[in-house]
């Protein structure tokens, strides 16, 4: 008969830990608990941060949707007011003028400074505010706020974005402008200043407001005074929490391609070029049939603007049309397209201008066929 033998397991135990082994388990689970707890730490941040980003895009998205049906930008809400106050949450009163808000620069480079207008731009009240329960600042171009479907196009920014302290116009070398053109010093041509900033105060919150309308302590580095200063020039830089260059400012640009491009790719604008070829058409149509019925070339022709916000530019030979050679120019009309210099752009590299031109024998042939004799 067999006997089944039950094994033995003493040998298999676990050792015991003694007195001097423990102080150095402690240790290894003290350093593991604070690799544990530092990268819990940066998850946190991490998160918050990109909780910011995330409410940032929804609130370009509205204000894309709010472009797309007024044609124009919203003013900022006026920052300070507490929940239930007459225009809390609420575009400031009358665009163009943003009745309320702090007026930023001299013309034609003005700002209006304030918060993002939740109520108008038809989003909840923590979508238009950061992770950090503070509500985001807001600062557009003024006259973007007035703006209407036939300048739309001609959209402009005033707002310049830099890489650090001391703010420098132009770009690298002799300056730190982010959305500069050139070298040139304040130069615009590109049209890359921004027309929308939106500015979280970070984790510290200091140069904010809080959602109940507290205005919050001021920055004490440099880089997060200028973004909480009023001025219409901006850091934006790395997170820094060491030294005396703390920053955690996180910024969100919309320069007006970043705009207007959605919106011409959707059909719900016309782009500059298309708004400036058809004002140059209707000018055009308007001049032969003052030709045809004066049976001269005007002198001048009445004010008009392109689609960049530029007046229309006009040359008449005010010459009698039957009696001038066929080869003459009649009439020329002319923008100067985006960059708002004449011909080839120095910095570019690129002529956008935009010309219609008028022969007279094209003038005779019109007036011939408005049924009257020319000899």
């Amino acid at each position: 008969m067999i006997k089944l033998h039950r094994p033995s397991y003493a040998s298999a135990r676990a050792p015991r830990l003694n007195l001097i082994e423990l102080p150095k388990v402690l240790a290894i689970v003290g350093l593991l608990a604070g690799g544990f707890l530092k990268a819990w730490e940066a998850h946190l941040v991490q998160q918050r941060i990109n909780t910011t980003k995330s409410n940032s895009d929804s609130i370009k998205t509205a204000l894309l949707y709010f472009i797309s049906r007024n044609k124009r930008l919203p003013c900022p809400a006026i920052a300070g007011l507490a929940p239930g106050a007459a225009g809390y949450g609420q575009e400031a009163a009358i665009p163009g003028v943003c009745t309320g808000t702090t007026i930023i620069g001299v013309a034609p480079n003005i700002a209006a400074r304030g918060i993002v207008p939740w109520l108008s731009l038809r989003m909840t009240s923590d979508a238009a505010s950061d992770a950090y329960n503070n509500r985001m600042t807001y600062q557009v171009t003024q006259s973007t706020t007035n703006l209407t479907a036939t300048t739309l196009a001609g959209l402009r920014g005033t707002l310049s974005l830099h890489a650090d302290m001391p703010i420098a116009l132009g770009v690298a070398p002799t300056g730190n402008q982010i959305n500069g053109c050139n070298l040139t010093v304040g130069d615009n041509s590109c049209n890359g200043f921004a027309v929308v900033v939106i500015l979280s105060h970070g984790a510290d919150r200091l140069g904010g407001f809080s959602e109940t309308g507290a205005a919050l302590a001021a920055p004490t580095s440099a880089r997060e005074l200028q973004n909480a200063g009023n001025c219409n020039a901006f850091v934006r830089a790395d997170y820094l929490t060491n030294n005396g260059n703390y920053f955690d400012d996180i910024l969100f640009v919309l320069s007006p391609d970043d705009v207007l491009g959605p919106l011409v790719k959707d059909g719900a604008i016309s782009s500059a070029r298309a708004v400036t070829q058809k004002q140059l058409e209707l000018s055009r149509d308007e001049l032969v049939a003052k030709s045809v019925t004066a049976g001269t070339v005007p002198l001048t022709m009445p004010a008009a603007n392109d689609g960049c916000g530029n007046g229309v530019m006009y040359s008449g030979n005010n010459a009698a049309v039957c009696g001038a050679a066929a080869a003459v120019i009649g009439f020329t009309i002319s923008s100067l397209g985006p960059d708002r210099s004449v011909g080839m752009n120095a910095a570019t590299g690129i002529n956008d201008d935009i010309s219609l031109v008028q022969s007279n024998n094209q003038l005779k042939s019109d007036i011939i066929k408005g049924g009257s004799p020319c000899p």
